[in-house]
């Protein structure tokens, strides 16, 4: 069976993550679709959405 990045390929940017299956946390009524990264003093963030098992 192929790994994921193998399928899908692996993305180049956070922003890139949007056409991607991520991994979202959930607790009671909320749902969190946001990633935030750092790096080089910066700060970003994605949205992302993926299945929910």
């Amino acid at each position: 069976m192929p790994m994921y990045l193998e399928k899908f390929g692996e993305p180049k940017t956070p922003s890139a993550l949007a056409e991607h299956n991520c991994l979202c946390l959930g607790h009671n009524d909320k749902y969190f679709s946001q990633w935030t990264f750092e790096g080089l003093g910066k700060q970003t963030s994605a949205a992302v959405s993926g299945k929910r098992w």
